[in-house]
């Protein structure tokens, strides 16, 4: 997956289970929209079918006295779980064979690039660096969905690149 960025603004109260220590919110994604690279014959052995579609569930576990806490602006403790079902990825050039993707995954808030995995931490101080640090508030830039990204770096995917391609913090 490489997409940057992803963002979002959730407009209506979202569905959570509260007690006294924990609070989970659980937001499901339905996501059907024109896939951007149907309309492109150079494509059609990687992603040809007209629609993307997948399904994404999300439950964000944090602490209740965080949030009930006027003097916290972030939560010391996140816990995520996130699964989801969907297309091949185009750099799979599965074409229009049959089938689909599912994903599951959990994971949680670190202090700092330091507690990451070596593996993880090597690939943001050397390939991405624009991963050190999110974003402060939402860009003033469209999302890049991983299908935009492969049509945006498709040369870089055909000379063997290793992805996501390298990029720098952007200010």
């Amino acid at each position: 997956m490489a997409n940057n960025p992803v963002q979002g603004l959730f407009k209506r109260p979202m569905p959570a289970l509260v007690d006294e220590e924990l609070t989970t919110y659980k937001f499901d994604l339905f996501s059907s929209y024109p896939n951007p690279l149907a309309d492109d014959p150079k494509f059609a052995e990687y992603s040809p079918q007209p629609l993307y579609q997948a399904t994404e569930l999300f439950k964000l576990t944090v602490s209740t006295a965080d949030l009930q806490n006027p003097e916290t602006t972030s939560v010391s403790k996140v816990m995520l779980a996130w699964d989801r079902v969907g297309p091949w990825l185009p750099w799979m050039k599965m074409g229009d064979r049959p089938g689909y993707l599912i994903y599951s995954a959990w994971g949680g808030k670190v202090a700092s690039v330091a507690e990451l995995p070596l593996l993880i931490q090597d690939e943001i101080n050397t390939r991405v660096p624009l991963f050190k640090n999110a974003a402060k508030s939402l860009l003033d830039r469209d999302d890049v969905t991983s299908w935009i990204y492969f049509k945006q770096n498709f040369d870089a995917y055909l000379k063997g690149e290793k992805f996501p391609i390298p990029m720098q913090e952007v200010e």
